[in-house]
């Protein structure tokens, strides 16, 4: 028998003891926990979840950090600082979304100057002509993409 077994038998009879005489679990757990040690390092597993997994997470997240009073607080400072009005289209005393231009990989550390108010019009096109993230490595690249299409934009004007 190897210590790992005679561990456990040890460990079961000392479980059964409790049950009776409890107070026997007093001086058990710590005898336990002080001589029985493993005999081998345990393995650490490199579990890697597959994008699909990792992209419901984010949204998940995404979606619970909206509901917080933190983002709450920001939407509130977002939409004073411009004034209760769209910054695309400059309409004013309709609701209003708060943007998100980059910073989807930093939420609840967003910088104010990455979000910005705008009609529920306004954003829906936003997010027609320069998309939505769809998988988790574009949330989290997506200051590198908005980069890259400034940068275009700018070099083709």
């Amino acid at each position: 028998m190897n210590t790992n077994q005679l561990a456990l038998i040890f460990g079961t009879v000392l479980l059964a003891l409790c049950y009776f005489v409890p107070y026997i679990m007093l001086i058990t757990v710590p005898l336990i926990i002080i001589y029985f040690k493993p005999t081998a390092p345990v393995k650490s597993i490199n579990y890697n979840p597959p994008a699909e997994l990792k992209l419901f997470i984010y949204r998940q997240n995404k979606r619970a950090y909206l509901r917080t009073i933190f983002w709450t607080s920001k939407r509130k400072t977002i939409l004073t600082r411009d004034q209760y009005t769209c910054q695309s289209c400059g309409i004013t005393n309709v609701p209003l979304h708060v943007h998100h231009l980059r910073d989807y990989d930093k939420l609840g550390d967003e910088a104010l100057d990455a979000l910005i108010s705008v009609c529920e019009e306004c954003h829906s096109y936003q997010h027609l002509i320069y998309g939505y993230p769809q998988t988790y490595d574009d949330y989290m690249n997506w200051n590198v993409h908005l980069i890259k299409r400034t940068r275009d934009e700018e070099t083709t004007h």
